[in-house]
């Protein structure tokens, strides 16, 4: 019986994980003309490579300002997911930031530079 129970829960669990609209696949990014994807990175290389200083409160944490907003990122990783670096570019428009990756949709971004 809790076989079957387990079996239940995983077949629930990755249906529910389906790509959509809202949760694209990574390879739509990989294969747009406008994005350049990097990665997977896993989290201590990504928090080395951004240690920025807050000059408000003087702390030096990965993203600076961003922080609380890379913490609650990060807060979503679970076992087997990965963080993708891109880059999103165009005339007249730039941006990038990191995307969090699971079973190959993408389930949240972390946005950096806009302009």
């Amino acid at each position: 019986m809790l076989k079957i129970i387990l079996l239940v829960f995983l077949f629930t669990s990755f249906s529910t994980l389906a790509c959509n609209e809202k949760n694209p696949p990574i390879a739509d990014f990989i294969k747009s003309d406008r994005f350049k994807i990097t990665g997977p990175f896993d989290v201590q290389t990504l928090e080395e490579r951004n240690m920025i200083e807050n000059r408000t409160t003087g702390n030096v944490v990965p993203f600076g300002y961003a922080n609380e907003l890379w913490v609650k990122f990060k807060s979503q990783i679970k076992d087997g997911d990965q963080i993708y670096f891109f880059i999103n570019s165009e005339p007249g428009f730039y941006q990038n930031g990191h995307f969090l990756v699971r079973n190959g949709c993408t389930i949240d971004m972390f946005n950096g530079s806009i302009s």
